[in-house]
């Protein structure tokens, strides 16, 4: 998801445009570790993987796209990316901790707080748009580790 967001945001793409290279990113990124795997000699099927990038792909080329704007946009890119970021790292610290290293699921926590509070800092103006990020930070981050141990 970093480099989705990254190639989305320095891409300065509006909202339309932003989803469609968020939903392509991940699609590319997702095919290019099958490859790589099978190069290793690993089974990999990418099905469920690409479903669920080309379902939230365009969500996140839009919320990095908002990144360089203010008000409610802001607050709701910043909240569903640092979500998704924290989501994560709680999942990766407590479902696959013993497959993974923790320092990579530690400083994607770190990174997505950094940006939850940099956006609260430099962008999100106002209690409204502050509560918006946050509130949507913690549904985000508590979301995911259920959507994940929904796949099985």
């Amino acid at each position: 998801m970093i480099l989705t967001v990254a190639l989305v945001f320095w891409s300065r793409l509006r909202t339309g445009p932003a989803a469609a290279l968020g939903t392509a990113t991940f699609v590319v990124l997702l095919l290019g570790y099958s490859v790589a795997a099978q190069l290793r000699g690993y089974y990999y099927d990418p099905t469920t993987w690409l479903v669920i990038g080309i379902v939230v792909g365009p969500f996140v080329g839009v919320a990095a796209a908002w990144l360089r704007g203010t008000g409610l946009g802001a607050a709701l890119a910043a909240g569903v990316l640092a979500g998704v970021g924290l989501g994560e790292a709680v999942y990766g610290l407590t479902v696959v901790h013993e497959t993974t290293s923790p320092v990579y699921w530690s400083v994607l926590g770190v990174a997505a707080l950094a940006l939850l509070v940099g956006m609260l800092v430099r962008r999100v103006r106002g209690p409204l748009p502050a509560a918006v990020a946050v509130v949507t930070a913690l549904v985000v981050t508590a979301g995911v580790p259920v959507g994940y141990a929904s796949l099985g």
